[in-house]
């Protein structure tokens, strides 16, 4: 080991003290500059290379070298087979060894394995990429819209969960579901106490970890400046998300019971049937997208219980009924329920109208009355044609008499224009 110190410090220039640091550096981490002895440690996954089914063993003849190199050729096995890095085999696959000569002047032992690679099956990993993990903004997320302010936490909240349940990533803002161990036991290398264990980093961990940076990092960008205050500490997605919940939660509540009670006591008033269907319906969808659905019998009953009293047969005829019925089947029938009601409303009016204009073209019959007590008879005279006429000696008094009593004789009677009865008048 002080060999391996003294090598790595004579290359570099350092003070006396910095000599002294780097030398207990390297003994703290002496394992990772001793030459490797026996096989690598096992891993989560043993290594395996598949072949296409068919393929016949590859057995590629050893390369022409010169007496050196195959000198060089045995000695390096024979170093590795010592060690423990290479074992005798007897299956009839083999490869070739090329020598690759390094800068210092000695030689690279090599294995060529191009005709084995060409019979391979290559894996795939059905996962996101190293770049896409570290990107600043990764193209693998959509690009949302809506951005978190103190009014829109609900529908925000069911728009980012449904996103990440697209990308199965929903587990990360779970409390329910926890993080891979960071740090696994396996076999030691060991080979004279192969019984011993030895700590490693999960490589399960590493992937969850990066995948949580990325989940955290969208989070926080589809936030607001006076919400992102709130979760800059945060250094896990599941702790941004419980924190904004925290924040949101009697506010989401509140919300919640506002529109519910506004649904079931908004009235229909002034507006029409199609207006006053649709406004219930846009806060049951309200409801339902919060994550609050209510049940469409609910939403019938809301809609009943706010129509005004014109709608009181109608209300009674469809709560009676047996079979239930859905908003869109409500809507129709409602519908013709308030065409029906303006055509009754505009039928006394229409009727009254009707009888007016009858009465004002309907011909004047001639009145008979004796008037010998109202005026003196006026003098008869003949002309000379024969015929005869009367000059009035009563002047304008008999005649306003006679008027006054064909007015009085010509004024139609009250008649009610539904039931046709003398008395009294629709309106």
């Amino acid at each position: 080991m002080e060999e391996i110190a003294k090598g790595i410090i004579a290359e570099i220039q350092l003070t006396v003290v910095e000599e002294k640091q780097m030398a207990e550096l390297i003994d703290t981490f002496v394992d990772v500059f001793l030459v490797p002895q026996g096989f690598p440690p096992n891993r989560v996954g043993d290594h395996a290379i598949p072949l296409i089914p068919g393929t016949s063993p590859i057995n590629v003849r050893p390369c022409r070298c010169g007496r050196c190199q195959k000198n060089e050729i045995e000695c390096l096995v024979d170093e590795m087979l010592n060690g423990g890095i290479i074992r005798p085999i007897t299956n009839p696959y083999s490869s070739p060894v090329l020598l690759i000569k390094k800068k210092d002047g000695c030689r690279r032992f090599s294995m060529d394995y191009r005709a084995i690679n060409k019979a391979i099956i290559l894996d795939k990993f059905p996962i996101l990429l190293i770049e896409e993990l570290h990107g600043a903004s990764p193209s693998s997320f959509p690009t949302l819209s809506i951005k978190l302010d103190r009014d829109n936490y609900l529908l925000w909240r069911t728009t980012i969960l449904s996103a990440l349940e697209a990308f199965d990533m929903d587990r990360y803002v779970n409390a329910d579901i926890t993080a891979p161990p960071q740090y696994i036991q396996v076999a030691s290398t060991n080979n004279e106490s192969p019984e011993l264990t030895q700590t490693i980093v999960n490589p399960k961990y590493t992937t969850w970890k990066k995948t949580d940076r990325l989940v955290l990092l969208w989070i926080k960008s589809l936030t607001t400046n006076k919400i992102l205050g709130n979760i800059t500490r945060a250094t896990f997605a599941q702790e941004a998300w419980e924190t904004l919940e925290k924040i949101f939660y009697s506010q989401s509540r509140a919300k919640i019971m506002q529109i519910r009670w506004t649904l079931q006591t908004s009235t229909k008033g002034a507006l029409s049937i199609l207006e006053y269907v649709e406004k219930k319906r846009q806060l049951a969808d309200t409801l339902a997208a919060i994550q609050n659905p209510i049940p469409e019998d609910d939403l019938v009953n809301c809609i009943l219980y706010g129509l005004d009293a014109d709608y009181r047969a109608f209300h009674i005829a469809i709560t009676t009924r047996r079979d239930p019925i859905t908003v869109d089947e409500l809507l129709g029938m409602l519908l013709q329920e308030e065409e029906k009601i303006e055509q009754s409303k505009s039928l006394p009016i229409s009727a009254n109208v009707a009888h007016r204009n009858s009465q004002m073209t309907k011909p004047q019959q001639p009145q008979f009355s004796d008037f010998r007590s109202g005026f003196k008879q006026g003098r008869r005279s003949y002309n000379s044609s024969g015929n005869s006429h009367y000059n009035s000696h009563s002047g304008n008094t008999s005649q306003a008499a006679i008027n006054g009593s064909r007015s009085h004789s010509n004024r139609p009677k009250d008649i009610c224009q539904i039931c046709n009865k003398n008395g009294h008048t629709a309106l």
